[in-house]
């Protein structure tokens, strides 16, 4: 290493740069040491090679050669680790905010988010402070750190994550410009999507299984000896030998991971600032007391996973109508109930009147509140509810001066379907103008089936207004289900939102437990025709 560690050293390293070997100059027939200058066009680095040839080494190396130079505020490392595990030797440095593994499947799409959200962060910082890239923010500003994420196994990634490869691509193609870089290690160059390799502007090539592979030469890549690990070939046909990440003086792999522990631990001894942004993840259950209180503005139903606050549903202000879908156990009728519980505990029963459709009474908890209208256990009974609010809710067509909003929770709603349609036919025409009527419909049901289900009318005509949904727990083979988005396997309570010109995001709602029902309430506030049994 031609610089000393950024403890010692008086001033901080300028740009962002890392020795990672030797590189051989035969045409000056002399060898230097090999750095990468990550802070230009070759950002994003690419590290290719057959198996054992030292591509996980040479991102530890990589990491070891940022982390001595650069303090955390100005570097931060985020891992992905599919290969060997040799990764996870990085997270004592609080320069690392996260080694995701193989078995963090649920972290590993978050990394990427998470680092996708500080582009977008970041773009309207750079506009607001007139910066033109990541060059004056180094220079300007405290607290704009370079972002790092490795991907040690490139294959199993594609494979293992769908989709997910293409979110890289998209922060390979904007990263750099706000600091964000991509390094990838993979077995053959035709593992990488054109569209990303494009923007990988460091190649390093190790020894490959075939040298017509090559993206260098066939003839340099076949004079590669094939037991020397970490010896390879820059883009421009120069020869490297890359560098442990130890500087203990012990040129061995034995002890390396340890030497490289020890590297992480004696950059926490000398950091006194706050360590990287860990890797924001959600509960997997959720207590309503941790949500803020519902209040006019909306129902807080559980927490976001980008900003970790609240995920709100606000029916009377936003979009009228809500959908929900999720297979058995997903958090379907919690849902519903914290969203009735809420709306009761803001609105007066003058100002907002709850229907609900319960077929399979896992909503009983509501059935006696003030604020019910009417509560309906089967699809007759429901019918009947909705030709009821129909005929309240026809003269407001008209601009007559209404009364309370309606609400209508409906759990189920593909129990109750039937080749004549559902029994919420008769509110089918005010669906569009549910916001000028005062009618908002909150349906649940089966991600199994939606695809048959779409041609049912009511649900057909929800889908078509554009309505906000979550999407929770089920098969990605009934295709997409709300704005180009499909359902996916996800623990109890955990749902994707989706709404209009927004990113979906990645939701864990709370769970919301019946709440007995007062001994001496009195239902006298319903007629006898409002009470449906």
């Amino acid at each position: 290493l031609p610089d000393r560690p950024w403890w010692l050293g008086k001033e901080r390293a300028a740009g962002l740069r890392a020795t990672v070997g030797r590189l051989d100059v035969p045409s000056e027939q002399r060898t230097e040491p090999f750095t990468l200058e990550l802070g230009g066009a070759g950002g994003h680095v690419a590290v290719v090679g057959a198996p054992r040839t030292g591509k996980s080494t040479a991102l530890r190396t990589l990491a070891a050669a940022l982390l001595l130079r650069h303090p955390p505020d100005r570097v931060q490392l985020y891992g992905i680790d599919l290969g060997g595990g040799l990764l996870a030797a990085l997270e004592g440095a609080p320069h690392v905010g996260g080694i995701a593994g193989k078995l963090d499947r649920e972290a590993i799409p978050r990394v990427v988010a998470q680092l996708r959200e500080a582009v977008e962060e970041r773009e309207a910082q750079f506009r607001t402070a007139g910066w033109e890239g990541m060059r004056d923010a180094r220079v300007a500003a405290e607290g704009v750190p370079d972002l790092v994420l490795m991907i040690d196994g490139w294959a199993a990634f594609k494979r293992e994550f769908d989709g997910l490869d293409r979110d890289v691509e998209e922060l390979a193609t904007a990263g750099l410009s706000y600091g964000v870089h991509v390094v990838i290690a993979a077995n053959r160059w035709a593992e990488i999507r054109p569209a990303l390799l494009d923007n990988l502007g460091t190649r390093l090539e190790l020894k490959l299984n075939d040298a017509i592979d090559s993206l260098v030469s066939k003839a340099a890549a076949q004079a590669l000896p094939p037991d020397v690990p970490g010896r390879g070939l820059t883009m421009e046909g120069l020869t490297f030998q890359l560098a442990l990440p130890r500087v203990d003086g012990e040129a061995d792999d034995e002890g390396a991971g340890e030497a490289l522990v020890a590297i992480a631990r004696e950059a926490a001894r000398h950091w006194e600032g706050p360590d990287a942004e860990p890797i924001r993840l959600l509960p997997r259950a959720l207590d309503p007391a941790a949500l803020p209180a519902p209040s006019r503005a909306g129902v807080p139903i559980g927490i976001d996973e980008r900003s970790l606050g609240p995920a709100v549903v606000d029916l009377l202000g936003g979009d009228p109508h809500f959908l929900v879908f999720g297979d058995a156990e997903s958090g379907k009728s919690s849902l519903l109930r914290g969203l009735g519980h809420g709306l009761t505990a803001v609105f007066e029963p003058d100002e907002l009147q709850l229907t609900v459709v319960d077929v399979r009474r896992s909503l009983a908890d509501l059935e006696h509140g003030r604020h019910v209208r009417a509560y309906a256990a089967n699809p007759l009974a429901a019918a009947e509810a909705a030709q009821t609010l129909a005929t309240e809710l026809a003269p407001r067509l008209s601009g007559e001066a209404g009364g309370p909003r309606h609400v209508v929770l409906f759990d189920d709603y593909d129990l109750s379907t039937g080749p004549s349609g559902g029994p919420l036919a008769p509110l089918l025409d005010m669906l569009a103008v549910g916001r000028d009527v005062g009618l908002h419909v909150v349906l649940t049901r089966r991600v199994g089936g939606s695809a048959r289900g779409a041609f049912e009318a009511v649900f057909g005509r929800l889908r078509e207004l554009g309505s906000p949904g979550l999407l929770m727990s089920g098969d990605p083979g009934e295709g997409a289900l709300l704005g180009g988005e499909k359902a996916a396997p996800q623990p109890t309570g955990r749902g994707r939102l989706v709404r209009r010109g927004e990113r979906p995001l990645l939701v864990q709602t709370a769970h919301f437990t019946p709440r007995p029902a007062p001994p001496d309430l009195a239902l006298s506030h319903r007629t006898a025709g409002e009470r449906v049994p």
